[in-house]
């Protein structure tokens, strides 16, 4: 009969540290993403008020899978503590480039 063994010590402090990285790395993945849905609410919502209009925003993958964003739903996101300080300087592009490499992901 064949037993089942134990993962060594060592192997086992591998699994964890394996496990705690993945996990690392889909909560940055998560706040990445959490930060761009606010984004483009406060986007999205700007871009309503400037326009006196009803918007949405479509985002569509190669795969056919749709995002619709509306401007009501912008409105139910908490896009308050999100700094919309880039956008009183869209026509310095120092200060879009700064922004950007802050907030890209590093693959």
């Amino acid at each position: 009969m064949k037993q089942n063994k134990e993962p060594t010590l060592l192997r086992q402090i591998i699994t964890i540290h394996y496990e705690q990285a993945l996990r690392r790395k889909a909560l940055r993945i998560l706040s990445k993403q959490s930060w761009s849905v606010d984004f483009l609410a406060l986007l999205l919502a700007k871009a309503a008020k400037l326009s006196s209009n009803n918007i949405q925003i479509v985002i569509e993958n190669k795969d056919g899978m749709k995002c619709t964003m509306s401007y009501e739903e912008s409105l139910k996101t908490d896009v308050q503590q999100l700094d919309d300080s880039i956008f009183n300087h869209l026509d310095d592009n120092a200060a879009i480039d700064r922004f950007v490499r802050e907030h890209s992901t590093r693959g």
